[in-house]
């Protein structure tokens, strides 16, 4: 690009772009004879030509000057601050609105408006009734995202594993028991965690916080439902933070729930809290190691696959992480220990 010069009558002048393809001449641009004020334009006639350019490459034409752009860059050269623009080739007055406030954005300092100015108010209107309607779009998206809780998408996500076939005897009638065992970790999360809101576990410390709760190992319930005195035990505890964090997974793509996991998300390992135990737990080790046997002897018959799983006898004691449920992280649903 050749750099300005001055002529005799002192006028600063400078070529830029170009108006047919393949050809060398630029077009040459007169800039008034004050210094300061030809830089300003210049520096503005060369944006609008990058913008050209930029056009150009999109629509995979030659790197000429485009009409609307080079219309500019002459009345910005001749020091106008207003500049009426002649936007054809639009059949609808928002698009040529959009075009003019694309052009706009480029040239700070100098008013842009349409030669037709009935076209343009008609297309400022349309594009400010398609700005509302995304603005109450995005307000509905909030409103219905900030008052979803906690305990009510537990409660959809115990549904939707009550509906999974790796979940459910062969002929669907019901819970296989180690499916009974994964809705009684989940349910417990409902019954000692609190019911935050979901846009409250905006990050990974509010999700630490819930799982603390498990960590302390809270009280278990006994059989009809009423709080006992004795924690939970510690494998259990563990079991029941690696199924919060499926659940997690779960809410995350679900379409139901305004909810993504917070951009720190990370599963980190958590220390559950030792406490001298004197007896029983929630769950005791070889109550889920049975339940996940016979969850695997369950989807053996409902597939007709032969697993190579012993079956159940007097006496009988599954080794410890050889029976992972199918379907399902393994890393997520390993068998607690005590």
């Amino acid at each position: 690009m050749k750099e300005r010069k001055k002529l005799a009558d002192g006028r600063y002048f400078a070529f830029v772009g170009y108006k047919k393809p393949g050809s060398n001449q630029q077009h040459k641009f007169f800039l008034g004879r004050e210094e300061d004020a030809a830089m300003q334009r210049i520096a503005l006639i060369r944006s609008l030509w990058k913008h050209s350019t930029i056009i150009a490459r999109e629509m995979g034409e030659p790197q000429i000057w485009e009409e609307i752009g080079l219309s500019i860059a002459c009345e910005v050269a001749a020091d106008r601050t207003t500049i009426s623009v002649r936007i054809e080739d639009c059949e609808l007055a928002d698009t040529a609105v959009g075009v003019l406030a694309d052009w706009q954005a480029v040239v700070p300092g100098v008013r842009l408006k349409m030669l037709d100015q009935a076209a343009e108010a008609e297309g400022s209107l349309l594009r400010r009734k398609e700005a509302e309607k995304y603005i109450s779009m995005g307000r509905e998206l909030l409103e219905q995202g900030g008052s979803q809780t906690l305990h009510e998408a537990i409660k959809a996500y115990v549904v939707a594993l009550k509906k999974n076939k790796l979940y459910l005897v062969s002929d669907g009638s019901r819970q296989t028991d180690w499916g009974k065992v994964i809705l009684d970790q989940i349910e417990f999360c409902a019954d000692h965690m609190p019911d935050v809101r979901l846009s409250e576990l905006n990050k990974l410390s509010k999700i630490k916080e819930l799982l603390e709760v498990i960590v302390a190992r809270p009280f278990k319930k006994s059989p009809n439902g009423t709080p006992t005195k004795t924690p939970i035990k510690k494998g259990y505890a563990t079991a029941v933070i690696k199924e919060f964090r499926v659940f997690i997974n779960w809410l995350h793509d679900s379409d139901d729930f305004h909810w993504e996991k917070p951009r720190d998300h990370a599963v980190k390992p958590m220390q559950v809290k030792q406490i001298a135990e004197a007896g029983g737990g929630a769950a005791s080790r070889r109550d889920v190691q049975v339940a996940r046997t016979r969850h695997a002897l369950d989807l053996r018959d409902a597939v007709g696959t032969l697993l190579d799983v012993p079956r159940l006898g007097d006496g009988f004691r599954p080794s410890r992480g050889c029976h992972a449920s199918p379907g399902r992280n393994t890393a997520s649903h390993q068998a607690p220990r005590s």
